[in-house]
């Protein structure tokens, strides 16, 4: 999807969107306190709203955590959208995150989780 400029995870997002990307992480602890997920969008072509959600699924591709859906309304400027979710419920192992542009998927990336 060309309007997805960047995604990536991390242990955390910088307060302002004008400051740089965090450090992308792929492993995270069951004790920490968050994982969060960035993408930057920008308008090309034809598309400049939708909805941005996300789903997260353990290795049997069972639903582990759902993001409900956020309208958006992409611009020539990027526009961060980000979510977290606590690993604290979560069995150590590989999971898979599922960026969504109006339910379809548009990223999709995986952290491991540990004890």
């Amino acid at each position: 999807m060309p309007e997805l400029m960047y995604g990536g995870t991390s242990a955390d997002l910088p307060k302002r969107t004008s400051d740089a990307l965090p450090r992308e992480v792929s492993d995270f602890s069951s004790h920490d306190s968050q994982v969060c997920v960035s993408t930057l969008w920008t308008r090309k072509a034809k598309r400049s709203k939708g909805e941005i959600s996300a789903s997260v699924y353990d290795v049997l591709n069972r639903l582990r955590v759902k993001v409900e859906p956020r309208k958006v309304t992409l611009a020539e400027v990027p526009v961060r959208v980000a979510f977290t979710f606590a690993p604290t419920s979560l069995q150590p192992g590989v999971y898979r995150i599922d960026v969504n542009w109006d339910g379809q998927p548009a990223w999709r990336t995986f952290v491991r989780i540990t004890d």
